[in-house]
């Protein structure tokens, strides 16, 4: 769910050959072995296809959902180190995920809104025709995710505004994905990547002014919490901004 959204509202038959003399009689052959089903990591129930990812990347996602909290501490400090190299669409949710799960909320909000950003791009260019799908998978896991972070860091609108200015800045200091949509020009991947982050900036902006007393009243009818985040975790480094 976007900022805008979230703000109003808080997927023939073969030639037989004669032979002469006639073939030898072969013993039957055994049945076929069963073929072994090897079964992917858990991932979201989607109808559009998820990205092929190299087999290092695909590791490190699956590491990720690792229910093994020190396995997936590990990926995430690994995915942290060079967040670049994970496909938006399918390493950045189960970074996401992953921090959540390990108490990290501020964290995780911070990279959910990374996520929304970077990802952005890659939806804007299958709206235009020229992905493969990007677009509902994107929805998908933004709405996934958001069903939890959305209404947790709005009881903060303070925090909520000062998070998704940092995630949105440092967004655009790390290099992109080696990979773009197979459809498009290093050109027009690069002009759409402009245009995607642009909108998503000023979808910010409307957050930025925000009445931050109006939302916690409307909150507080509703019975929602406001004031300050509950269990955040440890805050943003400092170089994330």
């Amino acid at each position: 769910m976007t900022f805008a959204l979230l703000l109003l509202v808080q997927t023939a038959s073969a030639n037989i050959v004669t032979l002469s003399p006639p073939a030898p009689v072969l013993p039957k052959a055994a049945p076929p072995s069963p073929p072994i089903v090897v079964t992917a990591p858990p991932m979201l129930t989607l109808s559009p296809p998820a990205p092929v990812l190299p087999s290092w990347e695909e590791t490190l996602v699956a590491q990720l959902r690792s229910d093994d909290r020190a396995v997936r501490e590990r990926a995430i400090e690994a995915a942290l180190a060079a967040p670049y190299a994970l496909h938006p669409l399918t390493g950045y949710p189960p970074l996401v995920g992953a921090l959540w799960a390990d108490g990290r909320r501020t964290q995780a909000t911070f990279w959910f809104y990374v996520f929304q950003e970077r990802s952005a791009a890659w939806a804007l260019a299958d709206d235009e025709g020229r992905g493969s799908g990007a677009a509902a998978l994107r929805t998908a896991m933004n709405d996934q995710l958001g069903q939890a972070i959305n209404p947790w860091v709005a009881s903060d609108v303070s925090a909520w505004k000062r998070i998704a200015a940092r995630a949105v800045s440092y967004e655009a200091k790390f290099p992109l994905y080696a990979r773009r949509p197979e459809a498009m020009t290093q050109h027009d991947w690069l002009a759409t990547v402009d245009r995607a982050r642009a909108t998503y900036r000023d979808q910010l902006k409307q957050l930025q002014d925000v009445d931050a007393a109006g939302i916690a009243d409307s909150r507080k009818q509703r019975g929602l919490p406001t004031g300050s985040l509950d269990d955040p975790g440890p805050d943003l480094p400092d170089g994330w901004q």
